[in-house]
């Protein structure tokens, strides 16, 4: 018979959609209990502690998509995220920013350096299965202009591809 004592939320298993991922994330504790999340709802993840040996692991790796904190030391997220899209642009790989800081000028200065989606620490971590759950790797797949999730967690939206590019010749 059933329990109706507690209901519990069942997480997403990747089908289609995005597999292998790449963590960057400084704090250790937080890294792994989200790798932890992650692979039990089926994803395969790879952690780097520092933003160079996150891009090593990037470039190596070519996974689906990465979860980078903005503030690492090395090489931080931002640079990160402009280093890979000078490789891979907008639509071959998601990148979603991992930051405490969640001011418009913030989420502006994420998409700006490339990454497709920012975050707000800490994580909520039904908002970030979400995330992953509605991206394909499917490569010929144009990013999304506008998320339609809500909350504090979110982007709604992000610059044109042009803006993007643009703003990466002034950096």
């Amino acid at each position: 018979a059933p329990s109706t004592a507690k209901t519990q939320t069942v997480q997403p298993k990747p089908r289609h959609q995005l597999k292998r991922l790449v963590l960057v994330e400084d704090n250790i504790d937080a890294s792994k209990m989200l790798a932890f999340l992650l692979e039990d709802s089926g994803y395969e993840v790879s952690i780097a502690h520092d933003g160079l040996q996150g891009l090593e692991m990037i470039r190596s790796l070519h996974p689906d998509a990465a979860i980078v904190d903005v503030g690492l030391p090395g090489l931080n997220g931002y640079d990160l995220a402009r280093a890979i899209r000078e490789e891979q642009p907008l639509g071959e790989m998601y990148l979603i920013a991992l930051t405490g800081y969640g001011q418009a000028s913030d989420r502006k200065e994420a998409l700006e350096a490339g990454f497709d989606e920012h975050l707000v620490k800490p994580i909520d971590p039904e908002s970030l299965y979400q995330l992953l759950s509605h991206r394909t790797t499917d490569s010929n797949i144009a990013p999304r202009e506008n998320i339609e999730l809500q909350g504090p967690h979110f982007t709604t939206k992000r610059p044109s591809s042009n803006q993007t590019k643009n703003s990466n010749l002034k950096h």
